[in-house]
């Protein structure tokens, strides 16, 4: 009796590895989209954070003016952020208890006390198309 060689065929090996290879894309879309995703969120709970801080501290502040109002106003804002903004800086963060929340001279966060403290984030956050800077918009992302 004749045996035929058992083994693995060219066409069994090139349908494995595009199998391969299509669930290394997907594996890496979808790994990136939590990456992305964990950022954004990072970054809105470090707004959150910060305008928590700083609504007690205006209120304090509103009881008794000798409480200062952390932040330097500046007039160098990015994108649209409101005149009567103040930059937040690592210093501002440390003497309100955040300081694990880095900031640098590219990134920080700037708040409006008109605007019942609202945050912005110096660079932005981009979901999908959209680039946003204030932390009412990034609310519903």
């Amino acid at each position: 009796m004749y045996r035929k060689n058992q083994g693995i065929t060219m066409i069994v090996l090139v349908i494995t590895i595009i199998v391969m290879m299509i669930l290394v894309g997907v594996t890496i879309t979808i790994g990136s989209n939590v990456i992305n995703r964990s950022q954004l969120e990072d970054i809105k709970t470090n707004m959150l954070t910060i305008q928590g801080r700083l609504l007690t501290t205006k209120e304090k502040h509103d009881f008794d003016a000798s409480v200062n109002l952390p932040g330097a106003e500046t007039t160098n804002l990015p994108n649209g952020i409101p005149s009567g903004s103040y930059k937040l800086s690592q210093d501002d963060l440390n003497n309100m208890g955040l300081g694990n929340i880095k900031t640098d001279s590219t990134k920080y966060y700037i708040v409006n006390y008109n605007n019942d403290c609202e945050i912005y984030y110096s660079v932005g956050v981009k979901v999908g198309n959209n680039t946003y800077y204030s932390l009412t918009d990034l609310k519903d992302q």
